[in-house]
């Protein structure tokens, strides 16, 4: 069995969650291949998603009124955009940092993290930085992007048919140029079918205390320190099937405790697990910093997989399931 792991979330920690079930789809007028998924940290109820490829623009959702609007991202390159995170902004306020760290042929110089201040509804998105990348042992697809909600380093997973995948930390000043990627932690996922062994997609909760994992149909989670932040990949994870969204690339913390998932397709399902059994959170992150959020170190760990520009446009309400 896999080695049971007390969590804290943003709203509090949960024990077990429900089984994941689809709570609506995005309609037409949604992404069409969504691949990152961000709980915003300023507009409660609120998700941004995006497509990994197309008009770079991120689509806002709330999950509880139905609505949805497309914020149009100006000035940016899009060429594989594959996951989206909420942090602080290096500088204060709220942000978020969009993953064009996708390559799937391992061809890349380099990549690229995008860090944008949150829209207001009806906003422009406004680019705030540009920070570039590169593998230390070459090139690497990799589909998720962490950053830590205390300190805002930004961490990459790597997506690899084998089942390894590096972690690799952005400088805490990635600078002008193009920075190299430490890696702080190797990670095996181990399993017969090949989409239990890629990680499409995770997310930290909003105190630092509990990260997730996206497998095609499987969702590992750890407790984190927010003092250490990487020194919860030599522990196993909790671990939970989503038949229910077997394309789900996205994934976050919901403000309830719950977690929140996006899949590939048109219209973009959102599925849901939710905490029945919700326990009182810790406080935030933040208040951590004086313990040294954000050293960490490397670490390896087998992990077997087996058991359960222009102002926004208003769309039409998405169908709820």
């Amino acid at each position: 069995m896999w080695l049971a792991l007390g969590a804290v979330a943003w709203a509090g920690s949960c024990p077990e969650y429900g089984a994941a079930v689809v709570a609506l789809d995005l309609g037409s007028d949604g992404p069409t291949e969504a691949s990152g998924l961000a709980s915003s940290r300023s507009r409660p109820g609120v998700y941004y998603t995006h497509d990994d490829g197309g008009e770079p623009e991120l689509h806002a959702f709330d999950l509880e009124a139905g609505w949805i609007e497309t914020h149009p991202v100006s000035g940016v390159d899009l060429v594989d955009w594959e996951d989206i995170a909420a942090g602080p902004c290096p500088d204060g306020g709220h942000c978020l940092f969009l993953g064009d760290i996708g390559d799937n042929d391992a061809s890349r110089t380099w990549i690229s993290v995008y860090v944008v201040a949150e829209p207001p509804p009806g906003g422009i998105v406004d680019v705030l930085d540009q920070w570039r990348a590169q593998w230390p042992d070459g090139p690497r697809d990799a589909e998720t992007l962490l950053v830590h909600p205390g300190t805002g380093r930004v961490s990459l997973v790597s997506k690899d048919s084998t089942g390894v995948s590096a972690i690799g930390r952005l400088p805490e000043d990635p600078g002008a140029g193009i920075a190299t990627l430490e890696v702080v932690a190797t990670v095996a996922l181990l399993g017969d079918d090949e989409g239990d062994r890629l990680v499409t997609g995770g997310a930290w909760d909003a105190e630092g205390e509990r990260l997730v994992l996206r497998a095609r149909e499987r969702l590992l989670e750890w407790e984190t320190d927010p003092c250490d932040p990487h020194g919860h990949w030599v522990h196993s994870p909790q671990s939970w099937s989503t038949p229910a969204l077997p394309r789900a690339e996205g994934v976050d913390f919901g403000s309830d405790g719950g977690l929140v998932l996006v899949a590939e397709g048109a219209p973009t399902d959102v599925g849901t697990l939710a905490c029945p059994d919700l326990e009182a959170g810790t406080g935030d992150c933040a208040e951590e910093q004086d313990c040294g959020c954000g050293r960490g170190g490397s670490a390896w760990v087998l992990l077997p997989l087996w058991g359960a520009g222009r102002v926004s446009r208003r769309r039409g309400p998405p169908r709820r399931r």
